[in-house]
């Protein structure tokens, strides 16, 4: 894209009264963006959806001053402008009407990768829904999959660190410019994502944390991804928006269940209780519900390197060893899991670590010995 077409492309984001859906209407109507700002009122008012007020404001716009330094800044800066009609735009966010004309991009990550899972929970996790945040990104180690969130504190901040951790790449979107972050409390974890993953954003410089932006971003983070992942949520929230976007979107909604009466997990036993989201159980569920295929055995499955010394088991009990890995994992992941009643489940933990195959840790937490 030319220079002069991205600069009068932004403009026609900031006249008023003319949104990204109209924009792109124009674009396809006319040709181009600067097509539109060289036509006559009289030409623009023929165009249907053009109101005399909208051709008014375009023939009015006297920022592109503003917009040169914008497009500076953002060289400067090594941030891309990638329109919607260029091959590297998000092509699954092309899809949905309401997508972006353009995004700020600041990165490594390419939009496009062949799988692309979207993250997103409460900012109140617990250690529950940071357990299975945690397992969750494990699983897709292997996967090739690249994990969306919006850098927000909770289940956000959890994957976006634990996809570093692993190197699984992971994009943020965020709901403000990418002149600042928010929270202060993951700019250095978003200058990791900027060298793993990418930051991405459809706000311009100086835009600041504002909640009215959050349904902005929490579009983009449904729109660019295959599934969308509820880990924990109350039953009003941002999390929620994202996912009953996502619904809306014909996209897949995955959540995982909670108990009844926590307040954290009412939002995604209300997804799945309406069949606006699939469970997953288990880390497995999604690879196998999506049909991707496993190049290696996940991570539920995959940390014993001779598996014929736990033949000897019982069902239940391989069962259990089965949902094991090298780290810590609690009742509530095996009882999730493995779907054992609690009662019948601490009497086959507790037989587990007689035998010597387990240990217990503080927190009803088992780990292999």
């Amino acid at each position: 894209m030319s220079l002069q077409e991205l600069k009068y492309l932004i403009a026609l984001k900031e006249i008023k009264g003319v949104g990204d859906i109209l924009s792109r209407f124009l674009i396809s109507h006319v040709g181009s963006a600067e097509d539109v700002f060289k036509m006559g009122a009289s030409k623009l008012l023929k165009i249907p959806r053009i109101s005399e007020s909208v051709a008014k404001e375009i023939i009015q716009f006297n920022q592109f001053g503003w917009i040169e330094d914008e497009i500076l800044w953002c060289e400067q800066n090594d941030i891309q402008i990638v329109a919607f009609n260029q091959k590297e735009y998000p092509k699954r966010l092309l899809e949905c009407h309401d997508a972006p004309l353009f995004l700020f991009v600041k990165g490594t990550h390419q939009l496009n990768t062949t799988k692309i899972v979207s993250i997103v929970g409460t900012r109140n996790i617990t250690e529950y829904g940071k357990e299975v945040t945690e397992q969750i990104i494990k699983s897709l180690q292997s996967l090739d999959v690249t994990v969306v969130s919006g850098l927000a504190l909770g289940v956000d901040g959890v994957a976006h660190k634990k996809c570093i951790e692993l190197q699984v790449p992971t994009i943020a979107v965020l709901g403000h410019a990418l002149d600042q972050i928010y929270p202060f409390q993951h700019k250095e974890l978003s200058k990791k994502i900027a060298k793993q993953g990418a930051l991405i954003s459809e706000f311009s410089r100086n835009t600041t944390f504002n909640k009215n932006n959050f349904p902005m971003r929490n579009r983009i983070v449904a729109g660019m991804s295959d599934a969308t992942i509820l880990i924990e949520s109350a039953l009003k929230g941002g999390s929620m928006i994202t996912a009953e976007i996502a619904h809306s979107y014909g996209r897949e909604v995955f959540a995982i269940p909670g108990r009844w009466n926590d307040p954290v997990s009412q939002g995604a036993n209300y997804l799945i209780k309406n069949l606006k989201a699939q469970i997953l159980t288990q880390p497995n569920d999604l690879a196998e519900l999506m049909g991707w295929k496993i190049k290696e055995q996940l991570i539920i499955d995959g940390f014993f390197d001779n598996k014929a010394k736990f033949q000897h088991l019982e069902e239940n009990e391989r069962k259990i060893v089965a949902c094991m890995n090298s780290e810590p994992v609690s009742i509530d992941i095996l009882h999730y899991s493995t779907e054992i009643p609690i009662g019948e489940l601490s009497a086959i933990l507790l037989s587990l670590e007689l035998k010597g195959i387990l240990k217990a840790l503080p927190g009803k937490r088992f780990q292999l010995k």
